[in-house]
């Protein structure tokens, strides 16, 4: 585990035991809507809020990293594509790395939210399609790797495999 994965793990163990979650001033914790009901987080079984865009897919990742909602994230996954994802961070799994990027890495949640992603970066765009944030200005935060898509049967996109690219970390 990376030095700064292990101070920042210590610095949220800290903060969520000591209660401390709001700002600065004391303020309590700002409360986040989910974007979906979505239960089955490591599985990659979408929740109600269905993608029918790859692009769609991706955007709801960065902006569930920038709001840390690690089960609207990691429900956009298949199983196999979730592990890659947590392990390409050196995280125990998708549900945690979500945490630790939104706790360590975002520094500007509103900007690293609204990335804009245009075009998929390889596939067909009917059933399949590669996405690879090194061939977009990602602000506020890291870039996420590259991301293949596939449309499943329900017509809807899931994230199906993941990996790093050089411009990442």
């Amino acid at each position: 585990m990376s030095t700064w994965m292990r101070v920042l793990v210590a610095a949220v163990t800290l903060t969520l035991s000591a209660g401390c979650v709001g700002d600065s001033e004391g303020a309590p914790p700002t409360q986040t809507t989910p974007t979906s009901t979505s239960t089955n987080t490591e599985s990659g079984t979408p929740g109600a809020a269905v993608d029918t865009d790859p692009y769609d897919t991706v955007r709801h990742v960065y902006r569930g990293v920038a709001a840390n909602l690690p089960d609207e994230v990691c429900a956009r996954f298949t199983t196999e594509a979730a592990r890659q994802f947590a392990g390409q961070w050196q995280a125990e799994s998708c549900t945690t790395v979500v945490t630790l990027l939104h706790h360590g890495r975002v520094g500007d949640p509103e900007a690293y939210a609204n990335t804009n992603f245009g075009y998929f970066t390889a596939g067909d765009g009917d059933t399949h399609a590669e996405i690879d944030s090194c061939e977009f200005e990602v602000l506020g935060g890291p870039q996420l790797g590259v991301f293949v898509l596939d449309r499943n049967a329900s017509d809807t996109w899931l994230i199906t495999a993941h990996r790093m690219d050089e411009c990442d970390r």
